[in-house]
């Protein structure tokens, strides 16, 4: 494929995406309704249709978000292309010229949007593909190593969406969770988007296991803070703990132990051994260890 052909190739590709169309998600319909008010398809379209008013920018911008699926249709496409910043202007071109048709389905039967996509619109809906951020080799090669081969499309999308830069701590650290990751979690791309999160979290260090390490342990005391203040509130009202100078955490304490249960199994992965930690609080919170013990601290501070 020459360099003319693949740009009329992937903005084809594209055009068909779109014409064949995405679902709204619950968020964008709740936008959707306060900017314009509960309506259909043909209403949503005509008032995209309006041009440069504020809420059909507004609607635009909310709505032309590639999901991962439509992300992973297209990927065996960005592979063979490997382009560049400078491909993202030709491809656009040929996408615009004329402007293509897209579709918006509301997934509560109110129907499906049809409209031409507009040069800006299309230009948004292009740059959120990233389709010059093109993963580093050796994870493309240990993706197609160790993932079976409907997972494998969607974990390059969820690589090529990484904000961050590679280097070869990470680099490393993912390919030893490849080569373990089916043994871990049931579904493995919960644990990959976890550690590419925490990959956005953490400076870029060569000591990967100090780093991931500190993050349990802020897990730990946090699950510990908010045991502690459970106890403390044990008989009291609000407003006697405020009274009492109490600080009052916000803790959402499922989703804390969601991702200690998701760290732990990312260092089992990667290290083979999880990480110590050391306990602040005088509430005993036991070991955590497994999803028993996580499910017990959960009831504690419920």
């Amino acid at each position: 494929m020459t360099y003319t052909d693949r740009y009329a190739v992937i903005a084809g590709r594209l055009r068909e995406l779109l014409a064949e169309g995405m679902d709204l998600d619950g968020d964008a319909v709740r936008t959707i309704d306060s900017l314009i008010g509960p309506g259909s398809g043909p209403e949503l379209a005509e008032a995209v249709g309006r041009g440069d008013d504020a809420e059909s920018q507004s609607i635009l911008e909310l709505i032309c978000f590639p999901d991962e699926t439509l992300q992973a249709r297209l990927e065996p496409l960005l592979a063979d292309a490997q382009l560049g910043p400078d491909d993202e202007e030709e491809i656009l071109a040929r996408l615009t010229d004329p402007p293509p048709t897209a579709r918006f389905t509301f997934p509560d039967g109110r129907g499906t949007a049809e409209f031409p996509l507009p040069q800006d619109a299309a230009a948004a809906f292009l740059a959120r593909l990233h389709i010059d951020r093109n993963p580093a080799p050796r994870l493309v090669e240990a993706v197609a190593a160790a993932a079976p081969p409907d997972l494998q499309k969607r974990f390059r999308v969820k690589l090529r969406n990484c904000r961050f830069q590679w280097s070869e701590p990470r680099i490393d650290f993912l390919d030893l969770l490849f080569q373990n990751i089916d043994f871990v979690v049931r579904d493995p791309g919960d644990l990959l988007d976890f550690a590419l999160s925490l990959f956005h979290e953490l400076p870029d260090t060569r000591d990967l296991w100090s780093a991931v390490s500190a993050k349990k342990q802020l897990y730990v005391e946090t699950l510990e803070k908010a045991a502690r203040f459970e106890e403390q509130r044990r008989g009291k009202t609000m407003e006697t703990l405020v009274m009492q100078g109490v600080r009052i955490p916000h803790v959402d304490a499922a989703d804390v132990a969601g991702r200690l249960e998701l760290l732990d199994a990312l260092c089992l992965a990667v290290f083979g051994i999880t990480p110590p930690v050391e306990r602040i609080a005088e509430v005993d919170l036991g070991p955590i260890e497994g999803d028993e013990d996580l499910k017990r601290v959960i009831r504690m501070l419920s």
